[in-house]
């Protein structure tokens, strides 16, 4: 059905949305931002639209784009399309734009809004000065614009999708509705900012991931090929920098022991592409380059094609596994926590594993099955670790066993290495903790909507082994990894790092159902 044209005319893309604002700001006009996700519009957006539009003569709404709404699973419940008629069909509102990042700033900075609007229940993140509502405000004022702070009705589109539309699984509900009697918002408020005053060792290969956007054209007439159209490549920092990244919200030390090689050592690209909280300390293989996996990707639903790894899979000479060992004897006493990202690619040799194992404060392991690896990269290497993190198959593999129920197999594994607490991820079947004396628990999946995996079991583990290392009980461990891991699913390959302020979002997001 065609919109009506007064609706189809609010709705701009950038370029003719500055053209507008730029005429408008000649004729004296003062403008007015708002932003959100507007994925079910009701009374309370209309309260805020009638009093962000008494600031001004003009006012903008800027609505999120599907792929960066992290409001937790099933959401946007509706299209971006959709939700941008919505707003637009408003008399309240004169623009509205699709804004491509998660907060406001993009837009911001093109129209220079005089007033930037929010709902006073949001006021109290400006306390964070990672939360969202803090940048929002810093960027207005860089502007020259002001911050203001609309009251706020007690209505809010969860809570009315979940009374109407009903999205989670059974399971899920059930573990949410137990889960909820345990654990309050402010609890696990405190309990994740408990993870700021840990010191966090990451150790792990850098691996530099590419991403080749090819569109299939089919099979040639003379050939049994596929032929693809090249469209661009895109790089990410994966690998061990990928594991800091994700911490750099929740951690305020964080180091970074990681190897390069001395022949095309992307150095450069690793130092930019990692957080201001992040101290690496590189380590040069001289007989090697630095890890790029180069993946042919369908853009249209992320499907990989095909894969070229670069790398050499032999482990580092004695001499830069000395230099390793002798920077751990100095320094690994002075962190809480050491987080092993082993991709099984060389670095983690039996002498650096014996020597973290005996000296690690706490020691968290994911040892990784991969296509460059073979299966060869088996826990059971490491003598003893206080967390594992495993996927399903990697236990199968540390275990030789394919066929047994995987809750049998959890607790050899997990005596093998005399490992404290272990978890198993099963995609999307969720994830299993074990604990001697409690048993094991079973997180089920937190999103049925997956935009990439890569990069999930990394996040899982890194925000998971924090968790375990202040000693959490099971649920909380499996459930703050199973939201890390889900955010992840959303974000293409390593293309950015979850933040906290999302991650709370996400969590809030969870427990108002």
């Amino acid at each position: 059905m065609t919109l009506p044209e007064k609706i189809r005319e609010k709705i701009k893309i950038h370029k003719e949305l500055e053209e507008e604002i730029s005429r408008l700001r000649k004729e004296g006009k003062i403008i007015v931002q708002c932003h959100g996700v507007f994925d079910l519009v009701h009374p309370g957006h209309i309260h805020q639209f009638n009093q962000a539009r008494h600031l001004g003569d003009i006012l903008v709404v800027s609505v999120v784009d599907d792929k960066y709404v992290e409001k937790g699973p099933g959401r946007p419940y509706f299209p971006e399309r959709l939700r941008m008629e919505w707003v637009a069909s408003l008399t309240q509102v004169d623009y509205v734009v699709l804004c491509n990042s998660p907060g406001p700033w993009e837009v911001m900075n093109l129209i220079k809004p005089d007033f930037y609007v929010k709902g006073d229940d949001t006021k109290h993140l400006l306390d964070d000065p990672a939360s969202g509502v803090s940048k929002d405000k810093e960027t207005i004022e860089a502007l020259g614009g002001k911050m203001y702070f609309t009251k706020t009705l007690p209505i809010h589109s969860p809570d009315l999708l979940q009374e109407f539309f009903n999205t989670h699984p059974p399971e899920l509900k059930e573990f949410l509705r137990k889960f909820k009697t345990r654990y309050s918002e402010k609890t696990l408020l405190g309990k994740i900012n408990g993870f700021k005053k840990l010191k966090v060792l990451v150790i792990g290969e850098t691996i530099i991931d590419e991403y080749d956007y090819v569109v299939p054209l089919g099979k040639p007439s003379k050939s049994n090929a596929i032929s693809t159209k090249y469209v661009e490549r895109e790089a990410f920092a994966g690998g061990a920098l990928a594991c800091a990244n994700h911490l750099n919200d929740f951690c305020k030390r964080i180091s970074l022991v990681t190897c390069l090689g001395q022949k095309n050592s992307k150095e450069e690209f690793a130092r930019s592409h990692l957080k201001p909280n992040i101290k690496p300390e590189f380590f040069y293989r001289k007989d090697s380059p630095t890890i790029v996996k180069r993946r042919f990707v369908d853009p249209a639903y992320f499907g990989k094609l095909f894969e070229i790894c670069f790398l050499n899979e032999e482990p580092i000479k004695n001499s830069l596994e000395l230099e390793i060992i002798d920077w751990l004897n100095r320094y690994i006493k002075f962190y809480d926590v050491v987080i092993i990202a082993d991709y099984g690619h060389g670095l983690l040799t039996p002498n650096l594993i014996k020597m973290i194992s005996e000296k690690a404060r706490f020691l968290a392991v994911n040892t990784q099955t991969n296509s460059a690896n073979q299966g060869y990269n088996s826990i059971t290497k490491f003598p003893k670790a206080d967390y594992v993190c495993l996927t399903e198959q990697e236990a199968r593999i540390a275990t030789r066993d394919r066929f047994s129920d995987i809750k049998k197999l959890i607790p050899g594994i997990a005596e093998k290495i005399s490992s404290k607490k272990m978890s198993a991820t099963k995609g999307p079947n969720g994830a299993l903790v074990y604990e001697k004396e409690s048993g094991i628990v079973e997180i089920p999946a937190l999103t049925d909507n997956v935009i990439d995996p890569i990069g999930a079991g990394d996040t899982y583990l890194v925000i998971s082994s924090l968790a375990a290392a202040l000693g959490y009980p099971s649920d909380l461990v499996g459930f703050l990894g199973s939201v890390a891991g889900a955010m992840a699913t959303k974000i293409v390959c390593n293309r950015s790092s979850i933040r906290m302020a999302d991650f709370m979002r996400y969590v809030d997001s969870l427990l108002i159902y």
